[in-house]
């Protein structure tokens, strides 16, 4: 037979539990979340950029971390748009590398993966569009 001591403690217990929990989700104490999404790579002789953009497709703010084009080795190349920061509900950023003959786009968000889309484009120089690809 259990005495009522220690069921008075699991109870008060339980209770400080619940209400930690509770506190951490009111003030963001629990973490969203990130994903990221990332085109395959591609690849053009006639290539001269690649383009990315990226939708927000959700009915609320997404945190863009890291938007960037890397080769195969994953070196990066020096990029330059507007995908960074908070992105609204229903808007678009894109960026761009130049001089890429073959690279993949990669973006980190502080949300699931589903709340975002995008595509990545290789380009030759009058920006006739010589491949794309979902980024997933």
């Amino acid at each position: 037979m259990k005495s009522s001591h220690s069921l008075a403690g699991r109870t008060r217990h339980a209770l400080f539990a619940a209400i930690a929990c509770g506190a951490a989700l009111l003030l963001g104490g629990v973490p969203a979340r990130a994903g990221t999404l990332a085109s395959g790579f591609l690849w053009s002789e006639n290539a001269s950029r690649m383009v990315c953009f990226v939708w927000n497709v959700s009915g609320s703010p997404v945190t863009l971390q890291a938007a960037t084009i890397v080769n195969a080795s994953g070196v990066q190349f020096s990029t330059s748009g507007n995908c960074s920061g908070v992105l609204a509900p229903g808007k678009r950023c894109g960026f761009v590398a130049y001089d890429v003959a073959q690279g993949g786009g990669r973006v980190t968000i502080d949300a699931p993966r589903n709340r975002v889309r995008g595509t990545c484009q290789l380009l030759d120089d009058d920006v006739f569009s010589l491949a794309t690809a979902e980024m997933r």
